[in-house]
């Protein structure tokens, strides 16, 4: 359980990495990532990205009552994950501990 979530915390900073860099050797090299990953930006983001999931979990499981419910949470779900996640990624690139995105749009 422990490997588990020794694995579960870097990687998403790893992905964010990758997402701003495109380059999977940087994503996954300790000089970038790991400076991100023992940022307080990040610690805080993966702490309020994990109760997000449990806020959406608990949210999915008692729409069941409802027919729409569910298709909706999830919807939700995904979305408010996402522009949680955003929100700390810009907060951690002003403060330069990861690097900015291009502006350039993604073909």
């Amino acid at each position: 359980m422990t490997t588990g979530v020794l694995g579960l915390y870097p990687f998403p900073a790893s992905l964010t990495v990758y997402a701003a860099t495109g380059e999977l050797r940087t994503a996954f090299s300790r000089a970038s990532t790991g400076r991100f990953a023992t940022s307080g930006t990040y610690v805080r983001a993966w702490l309020a990205w994990i109760a997000g999931i449990v806020a959406v979990a608990v949210a999915a499981v008692l729409s069941v009552i409802t027919l729409v419910g569910p298709v909706v949470v999830r919807a939700w779900g995904t979305y408010s994950l996402g522009v949680l996640w955003g929100y700390y990624y810009r907060q951690a690139a002003a403060e330069g501990v990861v690097p900015t995105a291009p502006d350039e749009p993604v073909r």
